[in-house]
């Protein structure tokens, strides 16, 4: 299964990019930001203790929570502006 669903990504990727849609440039930056990353994670992360680990996960969820929800108020008032106009 594991196999298929590599075989079917490679396929659809390519579907996007001769549509169109696929920005090059964030992919880029994303592969790049993916090396001090994983520097970051052996070097640093790898040795700190587990209970640090365990609160610094609790705070990236918590900061991704706060920051879909504050999006999802804010997209809320902007349909709410545009249907009263």
């Amino acid at each position: 299964m594991m196999g298929s669903g590599a075989y079917m990504q490679a396929v659809s990727g390519l579907k996007f990019v001769e549509k169109g849609r696929y920005d090059g440039r964030v992919a880029l930056g994303i592969a790049l930001g993916g090396i001090p990353g994983v520097l970051v994670a052996a070097y640093i992360v790898k040795s700190l203790p587990l209970t640090a680990i365990r609160w610094l996960v609790v705070v990236v969820v918590v900061y991704a929570a706060m920051s879909l929800l504050a999006a999802a108020a804010s997209r809320r008032q902007a349909a709410a502006a545009v249907a009263v106009d």
